[in-house]
């Protein structure tokens, strides 16, 4: 919603504070460059796909901000969006995973899942 970095950082800390009491944990799937993706995707969806999800993504408060339109406008602010991302896991303070191209390994990625919510879920509600 165009929000700076520290009021950002400042909305996450409260929100962690607030939820640590139910030991949540942070499983985030890392889907690397969303310029690549985005267009790997739009090559497989199509043009009214495409459109639609350009429509979707600039018509946002941060792209009105910065006058972004089109393709390119979509693809600055996916990039934002993932580095915003990218800064909130960094930040977050509770157990966390990343996952990274699941999509091309899954099964690698779903033992890797059930391992961490076996250390950090089981031996508090056994």
């Amino acid at each position: 919603m165009n929000a700076d970095s520290a009021t950002i950082a400042a909305y996450q800390s409260r929100v962690e504070q607030k939820a640590a009491e139910l030991e949540p944990v942070l499983i985030y799937f890392d889907a690397g460059n969303p310029e690549h993706a985005l267009r790997e995707i739009a090559e497989q969806r199509g043009r009214a796909w495409t459109d639609y999800m350009i429509a979707v993504v600039t018509e946002c408060p941060y792209r009105l901000a910065r006058g972004l339109q089109g393709m390119d406008g979509a693809m600055a602010t996916m990039r934002a969006y993932k580095d915003l991302l990218d800064e909130a896991v960094e930040r977050f303070s509770l157990p966390k995973l990343v996952l990274s191209d699941c999509h091309r390994r899954w099964p690698d990625c779903h033992a890797r899942i059930l391992e961490f919510l076996e250390l950090y879920l089981l031996p508090h509600g056994a």
